[in-house]
C-alpha cells in the first residue's frame, strides 16, 4: 500500500513571473537532506495551476507542503525524511 496521501490544492492566481532557467526539466525538493530513511512522492509536473502539493505519510505522520506555478521549474517529486514512526 503507497503511504503517500498527496493532495493539489489550486490556488486563486495566475502566475506573472518566468520559470527559473537553472531548473529547466523541474526539479527534486529534498524537504529532509540526509535523512537516513526518506520516501520519494512523484508529483503531476507541470502542475495544473498555481497552488501547493500537500503530501502527508500515513506510516510516519509527517506532513510538507510544496508550492507550484504551473511552470517548466516546477518540482517534479519531493523526498521526505521519515521521522521514525512505523514502516
Amino acid at each position: 500500500m503507497n503511504q503517500l496521501k498527496i493532495e493539489w490544492s489550486p490556488a486563486d492566481y495566475t502566475a506573472t513571473w518566468l520559470a527559473n532557467p537553472a531548473n529547466p526539466d523541474g526539479e527534486t525538493v529534498d524537504v529532509h537532506p540526509g535523512a537516513p530513511r526518506s520516501c520519494l512522492a512523484s508529483l503531476r509536473y507541470p502542475a495544473p495551476s498555481c497552488g501547493a502539493w500537500s503530501i502527508h505519510c500515513r506510516a510516519c505522520r509527517r506532513m510538507v507542503v510544496v508550492t507550484a506555478t504551473g511552470h517548466a521549474d516546477d518540482p517534479r517529486s519531493v523526498r521526505i525524511g521519515c521521522q521514525g514512526g512505523a514502516r
